[in-house]
């Protein structure tokens, strides 16, 4: 075990004892998908004053507690599912602390976590739960982050390949996420390869939020990157801070996640390089499936 980590591990009493301090009005939700920029924009808001990020915090493999209640990455809770105990157990977790280890305050140095007084929840798995916490957790500063279907297929062809085996989309085998399933069953049979199933998944998820009407804040990914200042600035009004030097000096500064070629300094091509990347079959294919559920997000923007 490094030093560092050690140093962390006897310091999360500490850490979780500082925690407690904070208010609702000092925890910030950054909910989004994989590849959709939530690194990035929790990066920038983390150059808030004594300020940390607690990473991926819905992480089955980062937290125990939602594994051992059976969840799957990206767990669908219905907004309204009164369950008592699994209240309590998000309570302890996102209230209590409990959701502070090794693995959520991977992002954080000691120091920030020993010193902060707001606490920036950075989620990829969360958008088919946010509603949901909300509701029974009391978030209001959330922000939720939107980018392009086709530039997140792209992103996630060129991190991790593409799976050419993918020749349906496989239902849940979990009770409520299968209830998603049901409901868009006609639309995911259609799906035959990797960039629908990519489509459908992102279709599905935004979707939730998108129709939540509680406190979420909707921002896209390539307004952030295009008008940076304006944009940000309205950002950071929602959440209660002024916009800092420093984070206007972070918006230029890649993310750890970014891929090396990826062109975070040039953002005409930041946004749009998935033209570059994807062949037209696979663009129509992702216009397709969101034609199908009636998102028109994008519509204008798939040529």
């Amino acid at each position: 075990m490094k030093i560092s980590t050690f140093l962390k591990l006897i310091s999360l009493p500490l850490i979780r004892r500082r925690y407690l301090q904070a208010s609702l009005e000092n925890k910030i939700v950054i909910t989004g998908e994989v590849r959709g920029g939530t690194t990035w924009l929790a990066d920038v808001l983390s150059q808030i004053d004594n300020s940390m990020i607690i990473w991926e915090p819905m992480s089955i493999a980062g937290v125990p507690a939602l594994k051992n209640q059976g969840f799957k990455e990206r767990q669908f809770i219905p907004t309204e599912n009164n369950d008592k105990e699994l209240i309590k157990i998000f309570e302890d977790l996102y209230n209590k602390g409990k959701v502070l280890n090794l693995y959520t305050l991977n992002y954080s140095s000691i120091s920030k976590a020993l010193s902060a007084k707001t606490y920036i929840f950075k989620f990829t798995r969360a958008n088919l739960s946010i509603p949901w916490m909300i509701k029974n957790l009391g978030f209001y500063k959330n922000i939720h982050i939107l980018r392009h279907p086709c530039a997140v297929a792209s992103s996630i062809f060129q991190r991790w390949g593409y799976d050419s085996t993918i020749d349906h989309y496989p239902a849940p085998s979990d009770k409520f996420n299968n209830l998603l399933y049901t409901k868009h069953e006609n639309i995911l049979k259609s799906v035959s390869n990797h960039e629908e199933s990519i489509a459908a998944d992102w279709c599905i998820r935004n979707m939730n939020v998108l129709d939540s009407n509680q406190h979420i804040y909707s921002v896209f990914y390539e307004s952030l990157i295009l008008d940076p200042i304006e944009e940000f600035t309205k950002l950071f009004n929602f959440i209660g801070y002024e916009i800092n030097t420093k984070s206007i000096a972070a918006i230029e500064v890649p993310s750890e996640t970014v891929l090396d070629t990826s062109p975070v300094r040039k953002k005409e091509d930041q946004v749009y390089k998935w033209k570059e990347f994807l062949n037209q079959k696979q663009i129509e294919n992702i216009a397709s499936i969101c034609e199908k559920f009636s998102i028109k997000l994008y519509a204008n923007d798939f040529h």
